[in-house]
């Protein structure tokens, strides 16, 4: 295998290749991806369509796995956010229909069209660029038209939308297949997504007496608005189609409440490396930011901010050694960090140290569960909602962003980038398997 200059691997079974490697690994169960998948199907019922939304590498997890488990599980759509996002599942064998939800620019069209994919659509330029582009393929290019009910970003406003629904009609080089909103709160009890929801159905019903769109039944396009945190607590969202994403990895879509019956899809683990007996008044780390108030016991992680942990966690988080909450102390490092263990006299170099997931039996008999929340109400600043008040939860103060993952991956040639996106490890019933890029 190629590699750096003084650095020689042999690889010689996927078991070995476990051996060889640093010890901090992020695994995918997409075991547990299936099981939440199914949950959604199920919570859906008969009537709702699920589209899988598998953008941004599969919320780090890995686009193309995470989009097999989902689709084997009952999935019948998928979404990524751009282009490139689709052609990389379709180079992966992917077959499904896949909506691009970011849009696209007119350049894009003919790409678009050979791909096959459907297209979130609100803008005229785009939509000739298509209608074009579908006459060259011999297809009609299915398009999904958004209305801005509130969120802001993408959209037709609603009292646009019959005349671009009137504008549409007029090019047969595409297929009006979907009408669409997206909610901007959905996961506050207290927000504006009734008022949306209410804006969206009353321009749908406009939109029926002026014959600019069909009544339901049979083959007619569908209507879809809910994500994660609608289609658990708004059912009157759900409509035609649901577009669910960081459900289906188990990970509530809200900070503070728990949800239940859904599994986490990626346990984060290291091991203990270095233990430091630390005298009082000594100070841990680059730039001092801790010191130690008493005579305590360190142990050393081999994981930073390299591996997408947040330095600004630095002082604020807690992992899982032997069970047990220990304090990370001083700055995050590159590739190490601190863990305040003199609670834990039997900690030694080797013992496991989880990141995020479970370990132990926990005081109530549960393994307490380590992932994080922030106290902040925008559910995509956290991987997960913590359940109230367990010991296990990582991330005691707010953080700004949900940490990127990042295992150790084999490099297919020198000098490969350490970027978070590029995991190299995905688990299937507790068996890894190697992924590199």
């Amino acid at each position: 295998m190629a590699g750096l200059p003084g650095l020689s691997l042999t690889i010689l079974t996927q078991e070995k290749a476990v051996q060889t490697l640093r010890p901090t690994v992020a695994r995918i169960d997409l075991d547990a991806v299936a099981r939440n998948t199914a949950r959604v199907r199920s919570l859906l019922g008969r009537s709702t369509k699920l589209l899988a939304v598998v953008k941004a590498d599969g919320y780090g997890h890995g686009a193309a796995e995470i989009a097999g488990a989902a689709v084997a599980a009952g999935a019948e759509m998928l979404g990524v956010g751009v282009l490139e996002e689709g052609w990389e599942l379709r180079r992966a064998g992917v077959a499904s229909p896949i909506l691009i939800l970011a849009g696209a620019l007119a350049d894009q069209a003919p790409s678009l069209a050979a791909g096959e994919f459907h297209v979130v659509l609100c803008d005229t330029s785009l939509a000739e660029a298509l209608s074009a582009a579908g006459h060259a393929a011999g297809r009609r290019i299915p398009v999904h038209v958004k209305v801005d009910t509130g969120m802001g970003r993408l959209g037709v406003q609603p009292g646009e939308a019959a005349d671009f629904l009137s504008f549409l009609s007029g090019l047969d080089g595409i297929e009006v297949r979907g009408l669409m909103s997206h909610f901007a709160d959905a996961e506050d009890p207290e927000g504006g997504s009734d008022r949306q929801m209410d804006s969206f159905l009353g321009l749908v019903e406009s939109l029926r007496t002026r014959a600019l769109w069909p009544e339901p039944g049979g083959n007619s396009p569908i209507l879809h608005c809910a994500n994660s945190a609608a289609a658990l607590s708004l059912p009157g969202s759900r409509l035609d189609m649901a577009r669910v994403g960081i459900l289906l990895l188990g990970a509530a879509p809200w900070a503070g409440r728990p949800i239940e019956g859904y599994s986490p899809a990626m346990p984060w683990n290291s091991r203990v490396v270095h233990i430091n007996e630390a005298e009082s008044g000594r100070t841990v780390g680059y730039g001092r930011t801790h010191r130690i108030s008493g005579p305590s016991r360190l142990a050393i992680v081999p994981m930073g901010y390299a591996d997408g942990y947040p330095r600004i966690l630095s002082n604020k988080a807690d992992v899982l050694v032997r069970g047990r909450r220990a304090p990370v102390i001083g700055a995050v490092s590159m590739d190490m960090l601190a863990v305040s263990v003199g609670h834990l006299p039997d900690v030694a170099v080797g013992d496991e140290v989880v990141l995020l997931g479970a370990q132990g039996g926990g005081a109530s008999g549960s393994p307490p569960r380590n992932w994080p929340t922030w106290r902040t109400p925008s559910p995509m600043r956290s991987s997960a909602a913590c359940p109230g008040g367990s010991p296990g939860c990582i991330w005691r103060e707010a953080a700004p962003f949900a940490p990127p993952i990042r295992t150790p991956s084999f490099p297919k040639e020198p000098f490969r980038s350490r970027t978070p996106v590029r995991s190299a490890w995905r688990c299937r019933g507790g068996g890894p398997r190697v992924r590199a890029r």
